[in-house]
């Protein structure tokens, strides 16, 4: 959110967040998009293919602290299986 949002967007991005959703600011999704955009094909090619070799239990780990989950909230997720 920015220092710039109305009341009824801070609200709604307590509400959200309350419920472990994202909340993001009009101006900052546009901008969130465009960075997206303008990701170099070449390099996004190269991610895919590096997510592409994970395993089933990174690829959850890798989902879990994408999305935002702090390495508490993730912990269960990856001390859950064989221990090395």
């Amino acid at each position: 959110m920015l220092k710039s949002s109305s009341r009824q967007e801070l609200i709604g991005a307590v509400h959200a967040v309350a419920q472990a959703a994202a909340a993001l600011s009009p101006g900052i999704s546009r901008r969130v998009v465009e960075r997206v955009r303008g990701i170099d094909p070449v390099a996004r090619s190269k991610a895919a293919a590096l997510v592409a070799t994970l395993t089933g239990r990174e690829l959850v780990l890798l989902t879990l602290l994408g999305s935002g989950s702090s390495n508490a909230r993730s912990r269960p997720a990856w001390s859950s299986g064989r221990q090395r």
